[in-house]
């Protein structure tokens, strides 16, 4: 009976530590903004990735964005940006999908009107390119890359030069853009000022990095610290990141 119980107790922590490893291991970075307002906006990510399934023909987008908003419960405005596209509130859209997420459903509607959405201020907001791409609509992430990088040299370039010129090159300051990347030594981070629909291809390629380790059996990914050792709300998935603090408010 001993022996049975010390294999029982055993195996509880091997399980215990598998699935905190797990856990921690799916996150990418954690947020690091007031915990009311990186709340609010993990919120809005995670229903962004919900399904839905929506028809209009010859509807304006003003109605179409409202029904998205009943259908989701996030509130969406339109900013006034979009007359700088040439849109009106009721400009006619015709869209039918099945089965998509709201976040690609924005997408695909938007994209044919020469815009996009940001989450800002606790709402999801219709807007242009290029108001996502002022200074204060940009969002500041700290990504933890340790197990990133190599052991020995600790070479940050070559993982800023890979994001840099695989994901949206024209985006980043170096050549122009609004982006911004840099290193971040003593706490082994990438900390970069960027759109958001970017954060997410960013933090899909340290992933899918991650993930090229484990299969080739070079290293497991190093695991981030959770939400319980850290007191910070934690975040999981393509779009997860430390948001650092901004004063700005979205633009109606």
């Amino acid at each position: 009976m001993p022996n049975l119980f010390r294999w029982c107790f055993a195996r509880s922590v091997l399980v215990l530590l598998f699935v905190g490893y797990s856990s921690a291991d799916a996150q990418v970075s954690l947020s690091a903004t007031a915990d009311s307002d990186a709340t609010a906006e993990e919120k809005i990510e995670a229903i962004l990735l919900t399904k839905i399934s929506l028809a209009f023909k010859e509807t304006p987008l003003s109605d179409v964005m409202t029904a998205v908003s009943e259908k989701s419960g996030i509130q969406i405005i339109l900013s006034k940006k979009i007359e700088d596209a040439g849109v009106q509130p009721d400009q006619p859209v015709t869209i039918a999908l099945k089965d998509v997420s709201i976040q690609s459903f924005l997408n695909l509607t938007l994209r044919n009107l020469n815009l996009t959405f940001m989450v800002r201020d606790e709402v999801l907001v219709i807007t242009t390119v290029e108001e996502t791409q002022s200074p204060e609509n940009m969002t500041t992430r700290v990504y933890p890359i340790k197990d990133l990088l190599d052991a020995k040299t600790h070479d940050y370039d070559a993982l800023i030069d890979l994001i840099t010129s695989t994901i949206e090159p024209d985006s980043w300051q170096d050549v122009g853009g609004p982006g911004s990347i840099s290193a971040f030594e003593n706490s082994c981070c990438l900390v970069f000022s960027q759109r958001r629909d970017i954060h997410q291809r960013v933090a899909a390629l340290l992933t899918t990095l991650r993930k090229a380790k484990t299969v080739q059996g070079i290293a497991p990914a190093a695991p981030v610290p959770s939400k319980a050792s850290t007191g910070l709300p934690s975040t999981t998935g393509r779009n997860s990141g430390f948001l650092l603090p901004t004063t700005s408010a979205a633009k109606e």
